[in-house]
């Protein structure tokens, strides 16, 4: 218990497994058993946005707040021009 929690620790520190591994095994002789080393990555989106998604997603994100600055009133009316003249 006390190998995974010096583990734990120094990835946490150190954001590299395998040189907290390196780590370990230098201060305790072996590597904790339990310890599952693998690493998995994120798996994509099903549908990619188009653009078009993604400016009005920002766009109405941006008309949501609550407080609008005046760069914000700015991007608005702009994001507004861009969707008005896309195909």
């Amino acid at each position: 218990m006390e190998r995974l929690l010096t583990l734990i620790v120094l990835t946490a520190i150190t954001k590299d497994i395998n040189k907290s591994v390196n780590l370990v095994q230098q201060v305790y002789g072996d590597v904790p058993k339990q310890l599952d080393l693998s690493i998995k990555a994120r798996q994509p989106k099903d549908k990619p946005m188009s653009k078009r998604e993604e400016l009005e997603n920002t766009l109405s994100e941006l008309k949501s707040k609550r407080v609008k600055t005046k760069v914000d009133k700015q991007n608005i009316y702009t994001l507004e021009q861009v969707i008005k003249n896309m195909p």
